[in-house]
């Protein structure tokens, strides 16, 4: 990477911006576990009525490290420092990158932040044949489900002092979330074995939740139709929702610190190459040119958790297929 202070050389009695090259090392470990177990069984009084009981839990540790530059070392002036050099940075030696291991020494820091997140779900699900039509049996599939969700992540005390040089800062993201749902399934055969109608059958399925983080009960429902026409030719199709609730990292990130190019972020560069008349006029009252092409300076961007403030996110779809299975070749589209 490049390290490019601002100093005073009292040789030349004025300020300077030099540019060396320092390493930019990096570590990530990740020790990972995960276990799972199952129960099931079948009712002795009936031949399809079964059940099962499942349950989960995994956990991610990650130690993330990085060498960093103390910027409170490194004589920057744009951090409001001394102004002392630790070390010559007008030496060729400094200045090509043979001497990055002493500059290292002078100026670097290496720090260590860790991850930890857990999961752990049990769910027990009752599945049989609710009774019998012409066309066939009416499956169906109910039960309940617990998760919870944890997350914390620690930045090391070094980047949360925010004393890190031309690099972003963070601080802790912690927090829980719990989910309880209930939900229900029935696959229900309309017709059979008559003439454009192989078979014709309906699935039907919803299901009810309850999030810690998001306020109140929702549900999602999905229904589809499966018609086969004829042995090589089938129909189907769905309609349903959808629902996504906020996820840790979103609700509780910790206060954050980041860059974007001026170039990402400032409405008036080339504002005269703009049809956006409001932008027009008002880069323009600013006294901007239209020809501003902007610096290639950064802008701090800070960012942090939404909880509380976001909400989740929903969706309807339907969807529409042909399933092709020629009988003269081994293909299906």
């Amino acid at each position: 990477r490049q390290f490019f202070p601002i100093v005073y050389r009292e040789a030349a009695d004025d300020l300077f911006q030099v540019i060396m090259p320092v390493p930019s090392d990096q570590k990530i470990t990740v020790d990972y576990f995960y276990g799972t177990t199952k129960f099931d069984g079948q009712f002795k009084s009936t031949e399809s009525w079964a059940w099962e009981i499942n349950a989960g839990y995994s956990r991610s540790s990650g130690d993330y490290g990085a060498l960093a530059i103390d910027a409170t070392r490194t004589g920057d002036l744009s951090y409001d420092n001394s102004g002392d050099m630790p070390v010559d940075y007008f030496n060729a030696g400094f200045l090509s990158g043979q001497r990055m291991d002493e500059l290292v020494n002078a100026i670097g820091q290496y720090h260590t932040g860790n991850t930890v997140y857990e999961q752990t779900s049990a769910n027990a699900i009752l599945s049989g044949n609710l009774f019998t039509l012409p066309a066939g049996d009416v499956a169906s599939a109910l039960g309940v489900e617990f998760r919870k969700y944890k997350i914390n992540d620690t930045p090391s005390e070094f980047s949360r002092s925010g004393n890190i040089w031309g690099s972003s800062t963070a601080d802790i993201t912690k927090g829980t979330d719990k989910v309880k749902e209930a939900f229900a399934e029935v696959d229900v055969p309309l017709l059979k074995g008559i003439p454009g109608i192989e078979s014709l059958s309906v699935n039907l399925s919803g299901r009810v939740f309850e999030y810690d983080s998001v306020s109140g009960s929702d549900k999602v429902w999905k229904t589809g139709v499966n018609w086969q026409v004829v042995p090589s030719l089938r129909v189907r199709g769905t309609m349903g929702t959808s629902y996504r609730a906020p996820g840790l990292y979103e609700l509780y990130l910790g206060n954050q610190t980041g860059f974007l190019a001026q170039n990402q972020i400032d409405p008036c560069i080339l504002w005269g190459d703009s049809n956006n008349d409001f932008l027009r006029a008002n880069c323009g009252a600013a006294g901007i040119p239209e020809t501003y092409a902007g610096g290639g300076s950064s802008a701090t961007i800070y960012s942090g958790g939404g909880a509380g403030q976001l909400k989740p996110e929903t969706s309807k779809a339907k969807t529409l297929g042909l399933v092709w299975s020629p009988t003269f070749a081994n293909l299906n589209i």
